[in-house]
């Protein structure tokens, strides 16, 4: 039975296999487009062999699925300080600032799985969704949470802000990810206050 530093070592191995398969794969994705990618290829590239592959993935779909939540993690892990930010719009455009940047330097990882048909593109919305995870955690801790009316879940309101982001940042891709990242970032805040209110459009109404 190993030890504990026999586990170490191992642990170090898997790890070392994992890193070396994930780049062989993101630099193939950026050649190829994800049908066109094998397992074969990915191995090859990598100088892992293919049981070592299938040790620890069943296909290569299983892959990619792992390959996304890693890039949802190394997206989480790189955090910009927002803490110190005062309000939610400061907060909101710090995280999507971020998000953008994230996605424009992993464009050509994204373009090779939306032209397999792999989504909307899927690559986008699976690092948005680190977004939103974050966004809801920061929402909590600001004034804003705390003057909505009762009858308004903050989860409603935080879901209204990620569907505007996850939308914009869709547009900012398909579009060549050409507007500036925090001019994006600050455009979706403008427009999501900028919505009347039901006070704004019963006065509208009375006028």
């Amino acid at each position: 039975m190993p030890d504990g530093k026999e586990n170490a070592r191992m642990d170090l191995r898997v790890q070392r296999t994992y890193k070396l398969l994930s780049s062989s794969f993101e630099e193939l994705l950026k050649e190829h487009s994800y049908n066109q990618v094998t397992v074969q290829e990915i191995c090859e590239r990598a100088m892992v062999r293919r049981t070592t592959f299938y040790q620890h993935f069943t296909d290569k779909h299983h892959f990619l699925v792992w390959f996304l939540q890693n890039k949802q993690h190394e997206f989480m892990a790189n955090k910009t300080s927002v803490c110190a930010q005062s309000t939610f719009r400061d907060c909101f455009t710090v995280i999507m600032t971020r998000l953008l940047i994230y996605i424009r330097e992993n464009k050509q990882i994204i373009d090779s799985l939306v032209s397999s048909g792999l989504g909307n593109p899927n690559a986008v919305d699976a690092i948005a969704d680190s977004f939103a995870n974050e966004l809801n955690e920061r929402f909590q801790s600001f004034p804003e949470a705390h003057q909505l009316p009762e009858d308004i879940p903050v989860s409603l309101v935080v879901s209204y802000y990620i569907g505007a982001a996850k939308g914009a940042a869709r547009w900012w891709f398909k579009n060549g990810c050409v507007t500036p990242e925090e001019t994006l970032a600050s455009n979706i805040c403008d427009l999501i206050l900028a919505a009347p209110s039901s006070d704004d459009r019963n006065q509208g109404g009375q006028a």
